[in-house]
């Protein structure tokens, strides 16, 4: 099928692209799966085209998923910081 392919023949989008399972997964606008790979440390890396996973959901208008995004980083910088105080 055409849409697995870009350029020359036989050249794979995801092999140029390299995304990732959390770029699929903010792509296709599924917050659930975003959820469990944030939980399971998938991490936030840009891909070859420098587009991270929270960029891609906001490019596809998924909401819904950034705002997982979101809530998973307010979650991540709340616990450094009781690290912090805990520690201090």
């Amino acid at each position: 099928s055409n849409i697995y392919f870009k350029g020359r023949k036989h050249q794979p989008i995801i092999a140029k692209a390299a995304y990732d399972p959390l770029h699929w997964a903010a792509f296709h606008g599924d917050p659930l799966l975003v959820q469990i790979l944030l939980d399971h440390d998938a991490m936030q890396v840009p891909n070859a085209n420098q587009i991270t996973p929270v960029d891609m959901a906001g490019f596809m208008g998924n909401t819904e998923t950034v705002r997982t995004f979101a809530k998973w980083l307010e979650k991540k910088i709340d616990m450094e910081n009781k690290v912090r105080v805990e520690q201090g």
